[in-house]
């Protein structure tokens, strides 16, 4: 119950445009995810995940799938975004990707 409160509290505060997605992050035992979202047309632009390696799930590797997502959004020639962690901390591995992303020139 409390963490679907705390997402809803920081859901009311993000929110992502054609221009200026919300880049959205899943955190699974196993694997991260992580997508561009325009909430406006409810669309996911691009995104990014662990799923194709076989490294262990670390702070390296999720800087390197925060490299991906901003190269994937160089590409669409987007350069800000709206972090949104949902329940978790601003720490180790969500640090990780948000480096990666502006490792490769977005603001976020």
């Amino acid at each position: 119950m409390k963490k679907k409160l705390v997402k809803k509290r920081l859901l009311k505060k993000i929110f992502g445009s054609e221009t200026k997605p919300r880049l959205s992050i899943f955190k699974s035992n196993k694997n991260i995810y992580v997508q561009a979202i325009d909430d406006y047309k409810q669309i996911t632009i691009t995104a990014a995940s662990t799923l194709k390696t076989n490294k262990k799930l670390s702070q390296a590797v999720c800087y390197e799938v925060g490299e991906v997502l901003g190269e994937n959004l160089q590409e669409k020639k987007i350069t800000v975004g709206v972090f949104d962690r949902n329940k978790w901390k601003y720490h180790g591995r969500i640090a990780g990707v948000a480096e990666g992303v502006r490792a490769k020139g977005i603001n976020i």
